[in-house]
Formats: structure tokens, sequence, C-alpha cells
């Protein structure tokens, strides 16, 4: 009865675990920016609203991963492309910049449509809240 019990138990939760594994696969655009300094926050919003900044990203089934906007801030459209994975709420991105290799990894959290990709300095006084919603 020990043993039933102890299988249910564990089906049970690893049930609940992959329910609850994020679904980055599609495009996701920006909708929100936010730069917080010392407890002091500034948000892109209204500019992401006018649409003088964009910013997608494009996590592909196979690993591949693509962003495409305007967040260099010369007002031209650029893409990068490279890689994605996801490790619990770590997502982690490499992609390819003026020849090299540079990972980018956010804290992640998914709720339906709506995901938040967080990025914080290693002394914890900056963060880069970033505000996506899924393109249907």
């Amino acid at each position: 009865m020990k043993t039933l019990s102890l299988i249910f138990f564990f089906l049970a939760a690893s049930l609940v675990s992959y329910s609850q594994e994020m679904n980055l696969v599609g495009q996701w655009h920006l909708t929100n920016i936010k730069h917080v300094n010392k407890g002091e926050t500034n948000s892109m919003a209204d500019e992401i609203r006018k649409g003088t900044f964009f910013l997608d990203f494009y996590f592909m089934q196979d690993g591949k991963f693509k962003q495409s906007g305007n967040a260099a801030g010369d007002g031209n459209v650029s893409t990068q492309e490279g890689t994605w994975k996801l490790t619990g709420k770590k997502l982690i991105i490499t992609i390819e910049y003026q020849g090299h290799q540079i990972d980018v990894d956010y804290v992640c959290e998914q709720k339906g449509d709506s995901l938040v990709a967080t990025r914080t300095s290693p002394n914890g006084e900056m963060s880069i809240i970033n505000e996506f919603v899924k393109v249907k």
C-alpha cells in the first residue's frame, strides 16, 4: 500500500510540475520595459505604445531564437539570431554580436499569454524588467 501511495504521489507531483512548465515557443511582443535602479523606476511604456520603440522575440521549437526591433536607438530595425534554453525559470538567450557569442540571462514568469523576463545586476541594485504578450 505504501508503494502504491508513493507512486501516486510522484505521479501527481510530476503532473503538477509539467503543467507549470513555461511554453515560450512562438512570437512575443514587448509591451513595457522597466528600468529599476536603487528603488527608482523608469518605464518605456509610452514609447512602446506610440510605436517609437518596439521589440519582438521569436522562440522556435528547435531551440533557435530571433529578436527584431529598433532597440538600438538609431531608428533602424535590426534582427539578431541565436539560440534559447529554458531551465526552470531561468532563460538563457545566446546571440551573436559583432562576431562574439553573448549569453543574456533572464528569470522568467509566464501567466497565460503574458511573459515577464527580468535581468538583475550582480550586485542586485539594478533590474531590467521586460513585459511581453504572446502574438496569436
